[in-house]
This record gives structure tokens, C-alpha cells and sequence, in this order.
């Protein structure tokens, strides 16, 4: 499942579902204790301000909380995590590998990571073998002159 879908249905669960099982079950309850005795549209106005202001209350921080623990660890521990590795390969270590499987936009970036190491690696090898043979070059030419 990609990213934007666990996303999406982050999202449908932390609010869609609370809104209505706040509406079936909760209001109800509360209904009698936010019934104002004051007449007319002004009281009806203070009765549905009160209302929202409970069901956001009730509502908005749980969900927020968590949602914010849901994200938290599904996408910014795996972002945190290769950041650490990528500081690690920045200093030259190429051996190191991001070893983090999943099939979405994170894990597909941890493969990419790990290709580019890789052919990094396969580069300097290279170059390096380059050097040698342009060294020993060098020195079979002295000695022939």
C-alpha cells in the first residue's frame, strides 16, 4: 500500500469515524446537559455554539493525538532512520545499507539509497583501480627509459 493511500485512510478513520460515532452515541447523552433555557433564534445560536464547541472538544484532540502518533510512527521514524544512514554514507562509509522494507514510497526510496551506495562504491573501486594501473604504468615507463 503506497503512502497517499495510508494517508487517506489515516485520515478517514481519525475523523469521519469519530464525527459519527460522536453524533450516534455521545450527543445523545449530552443533549439534555446542553439544552439552554433561553428563548428564541439568539438561544437556538448559543445552543449550537455550545454543541460544536463540545463535539470539537471531544472530537478534534483525541483524533489529533492520535493521528499525530499513527504518522509519527509510520512515516517520520523511517525518514529519521535514513536520514541517520545517509549521514553515515556522507562521511564515506559505502558499506552501510538502509535496511527497511516496505512496498510504498518509502521503501522504494531505501532501495534507491542503497543502488546509488552501491554504484558509488562501484565508482571509487574503479577509480582507484584506474590509479593503480596508471601508476604502474608510470613506473614500467621509467624503468624502460
Amino acid at each position: 500500500m503506497n503512502l497517499s493511500k495510508k494517508l487517506a485512510i489515516l485520515i478517514f478513520l481519525g475523523v469521519f469515524i469519530p464525527v459519527i460515532w460522536t453524533s450516534f452515541l455521545i450527543l445523545p447523552v449530552i443533549d439534555p446537559i446542553l439544552r439552554l433555557n433561553v428563548e428564541g433564534l439568539g438561544g437556538l445560536a448559543i445552543n449550537v455554539f455550545f454543541r460544536i464547541l463540545l463535539l470539537t472538544i471531544i472530537i478534534v484532540v483525541p483524533t489529533s493525538v492520535t493521528l499525530w502518533i499513527i504518522i509519527t510512527k509510520s512515516i517520520l521514524k523511517p525518514i529519521k532512520y535514513f536520514n541517520e544512514i545517509s549521514k553515515i554514507i556522507a562521511t564515506g562509509n559505502l558499506g552501510k545499507k538502509i535496511e527497511y522494507f516496505s512496498k510504498d514510497e518509502l521503501g522504494e526510496l531505501g532501495q534507491n539509497i542503497n543502488t546509488m551506495v552501491k554504484n558509488l562504491s562501484t565508482a571509487f573501486q574503479n577509480m582507484a583501480n584506474s590509479l593503480r594501473n596508471e601508476k604502474i604504468i608510470e613506473k614500467e615507463l621509467q624503468i624502460a627509459n
